[in-house]
C-alpha cells in the first residue's frame, strides 16, 4: 500500500506542473495529498521514530525482539534466508516457486497457504491475463507512447505501472532478506492498476481482431459470466474452507493427537495437552502442520 501513497505523491506533483497550474492551486492539491498521506500511513513512521528511539521503519526493533522472544527456527538472526545461503534471487523466484505461489495466492490459497483449488481456476485466471499482456502488448504505442493530447491518461498509465513494480519488488525483496513468504496478500495492492491493464489488454484484442460490435459484446458478456462463476466457486470454496475449520475447533474439545512414522519402529501416537502447557501445544502443531518435523533424524 505504501506504494500508492508514493506514486500518488508523484502523481500529484507531475500532474500539477504539466497542466502549469498557478502557484495557490499546486499548494493546495500538494496540502491535499500530504495531509491524506500522512493520514493514512505518515503517522506510523513517526510514531515508530519516538518509541524506538528513531528506528521509524521498525525494523531494527523487530529484529531485536525477534531474537528475545522468538523460537530458536524463527529468530531472525539464525533465519536461513537466501540470502545467507547465497541462493540468487532469479533461483528464489523460479526454482523455488517463488512466482508460482504468489500468483495462485494472489488468485486465492486457503489454510495455511496449503489448501489450493483445482488448478484449472488457476489456468483460467493466467489465461486470461496472458491475454491481455498480449493485448497491452498489442497497443504499446497506445498506451504508453507520450502524447500531449492525451498527457494525463498516459501519466495515469507510467503511474500505474510504478504502482505494480513497487509491492511486487518489497515482496521479493522481503521473501529473499528477510523471510521467504510467497503470498499474494503481500501484492494485493496491484489489484487496481493490475485490473485496469487487464481490462485494456482484452479491450485491445478484441478491438483488433473482432471487428464487429455485437460479438465483441457477446464475447465481453461471457468473460464476465465466466468471472461470475469462478468468484461463487471461491466464495463457496472459503465458506466452506471456514464452515470446517470452525467445526475442528468444535471437535477439537478431547485432547489432540498426533500420528508419528519413525522409520526403523513404527507408528507412535502422542496425546497433546493444551490445558496444561497451552502455548507449547500450539506451537507443536503450527510446527508440525508447516513440516518442520519431517525427516528429522
Amino acid at each position: 500500500a505504501y506504494g500508492y501513497i508514493l506514486c500518488s505523491v508523484i502523481l500529484c506533483l507531475v500532474s500539477v506542473i504539466s497542466n502549469k497550474m498557478k502557484l495557490k492551486d499546486i499548494i493546495q492539491k500538494v496540502l491535499i495529498v500530504a495531509i491524506c498521506a500522512f493520514l493514512i500511513a505518515g503517522w506510523w513512521f513517526i510514531r515508530n521514530a519516538v518509541i524506538y528511539d528513531g528506528d521509524f521503519l521498525g525494523v531494527q526493533t523487530q529484529n531485536e525482539y525477534g531474537d528475545k522472544y522468538a523460537l530458536d527456527e524463527y529468530k531472525p538472526s539464525t533465519r536461513l534466508t537466501f540470502q545467507k545461503q547465497n541462493i540468487g534471487i532469479f533461483n528464489m523466484i523460479f526454482k523455488y516457486s517463488w512466482l508460482a505461489t504468489t500468483l495462485r495466492s494472489f488468485i486465492g490459497i486457503f489454510g495455511y497457504n496449503s489448501i489450493v483449488m483445482s488448478y484449472k481456476i488457476y489456468n483460467i485466471y493466467f489465461f486470461v491475463w496472458l491475454i491481455s499482456i498480449i493485448g497491452c502488448i498489442i497497443q504499446f504505442k497506445k498506451l504508453f507512447i507520450y502524447n500531449k493530447e492525451e498527457k494525463n491518461k498516459y501519466i495515469l498509465n507510467y503511474i500505474f505501472v510504478l504502482s505494480i513494480i513497487i509491492p511486487i519488488l518489497l515482496s521479493i525483496i522481503y521473501s529473499y532478506m528477510s523471510d521467504f513468504q510467497p503470498q499474494g496478500r503481500y501484492i494485493v495492492g496491484i489489484i487496481v492498476p493490475f485490473t485496469y491493464f487487464v481490462v485494456s489488454g482484452i479491450k485491445g484484442i478484441l478491438d483488433k481482431f473482432i471487428k464487429n460490435e455485437n460479438i465483441r459484446r457477446i464475447i465481453i458478456v461471457l468473460l464476465i459470466m465466466l468471472l461470475i462463476v469462478i468468484t461463487l466457486i471461491l466464495v463457496v470454496a472459503i465458506v466452506w474452507v471456514t464452515v470446517n475449520f470452525a467445526m475442528s475447533k468444535v471437535d477439537n474439545k478431547k485432547n489432540p493427537v498426533v500420528t508419528m512414522e519413525v522409520e526403523g519402529y513404527g507408528t507412535i501416537k502422542i496425546e497433546l495437552y493444551p490445558d496444561k502447557a497451552p502455548n507449547t501445544v500450539k506451537n507443536f502443531i503450527r510446527l508440525a502442520q508447516r513440516g518442520y518435523y519431517d525427516g528429522k533424524t
